[in-house]
């Protein structure tokens, strides 16, 4: 069962990040920060026991970078949160959001 529970995070995961955040993601707002090479940024976030998106945190090399995310992070749609024994319960996530500035 716990092997299950670690592919179904790490699928959903994978989600986010390809199919959510990095579609809708404006990399482009890095060009003219004097920022060169592969970026990341770190969004960190809690699925609160009803579903929602709450305690967005975001490490960002650029305050217009970590706008930009939080953005994107606040816009992924209500969940089905997590559960143990049965009942809902919050889940902390880390997502990566990591891109190359030519």
């Amino acid at each position: 069962p716990s092997e299950s529970l670690n592919f179904a995070e790490s699928f959903f995961l994978i989600f986010i990040e390809y199919f959510l955040v990095n579609r809708k993601f404006n990399a482009g707002i890095a060009e003219g920060l004097d920022l060169t090479g592969k970026q990341r940024i770190f969004a960190l976030f809690t699925i609160d026991k009803n579903g929602l998106v709450t305690d967005i945190i975001i490490k960002a090399p650029h305050k217009k970078l970590e706008k930009e995310a939080l953005r994107v992070i606040e816009k992924l749609p209500e969940m089905i949160p997590g559960k143990q024994r049965k009942r809902a319960v919050a889940v902390k996530y880390t997502l990566p959001i990591v891109f190359q500035i030519e």
